[in-house]
């Protein structure tokens, strides 16, 4: 082992400070950068305690700084100095730029299941509420098109067979009035997005969609949407589509429908 990055405890104040050392692990070694935890760790050094959270067994001090970048990037900015003593978050050498591209480079080396495994230890210590939220802020912060942008990358490299099976697996955990809710916002957010000339183009679309199916295909389709629905809400949702509708559209949609049970 050529080096490792450590995480010390302060039990006393809850906090944390994260480093790394070219060396072993007995020779002595407290911390170089902060100051603040040094002097405090020179009064009580009963209250803290060590913990080597990755070995370095290859390589130089180039790699063992990636390494500790790579673990100072799953810290807050609002945690610097409060939760840590840490005054930044990059390691020795780094700079704000070089700290996103030394996490990236690691990230990209990792399989999708180390991945996984990673994130899913980053969160362990977080509850579901406190996830949502950030989540929550996080997209907030995006303007529309990087939020399309970010929605299309998961798709852009799945089959048509992969598509249709994640839509399906989002739609099983979901009551169909809560599908039909998520529907309605999406559609409400993509034509909010839209010009008048894209809305007019995609309704032109969706028309001739349905105007190359046979009378079979519309009928499977319509008993298919049917049998989503409660009696209740089929019923709420033809009168809603025939309110819409002015007195001579009713009465042509009436003589369709009286020609096709007539055939």
């Amino acid at each position: 082992m050529i080096g490792f990055v450590y995480l010390w405890r302060d039990r006393k104040r809850r906090m944390f400070y994260l480093g790394s050392h070219f060396g072993q692990p007995d020779d002595g070694y407290i911390c170089s950068a902060s100051n603040r935890f040094r002097n405090a760790y020179k009064r009580r050094p009963e209250d803290f305690k060590r913990r080597i959270i990755e070995q370095i067994h290859t390589g130089d001090t180039t790699t063992l700084r990636s390494a500790e970048q790579r673990w100072l990037n799953f810290i807050k900015q609002r945690e610097i100095g409060v939760r840590y003593y840490n005054l930044k978050l990059t390691a020795v050498g780094f700079d704000n730029q070089t700290a996103s591209k030394a996490g990236a480079i690691s990230a990209a080396k990792l399989s999708p299941e180390q991945l996984a495994a990673k994130m899913q230890k980053a969160r362990a210590g977080i509850s579901p509420k406190h996830s949502s939220n950030r989540a929550h802020k996080f997209w907030d912060k995006l303007s529309s098109e990087q939020h399309s942008a970010r929605n299309r990358i998961p798709w852009i490299n799945k089959s048509s067979t992969e598509r249709s099976a994640a839509t399906e697996k989002a739609r099983a955990g979901l009551s169909p009035d809560h599908y039909s809710i998520i529907g309605r916002k999406g559609a409400i957010a993509a034509n909010a997005n839209m010009s008048i000339e894209q809305r007019s183009a995609n309704g032109r679309k969706g028309y001739f969609a349905i105007a190359k199916l046979s009378p079979e295909q519309l009928s499977i389709r319509a008993r298919k949407a049917a049998a989503k629905s409660s009696p209740e809400q089929h019923s709420i949702r033809v009168r809603k589509s025939w309110a819409n509708l002015s007195p001579e559209q009713r009465s042509a949609r009436a003589r369709r429908l009286n020609r096709g049970l007539n055939q």
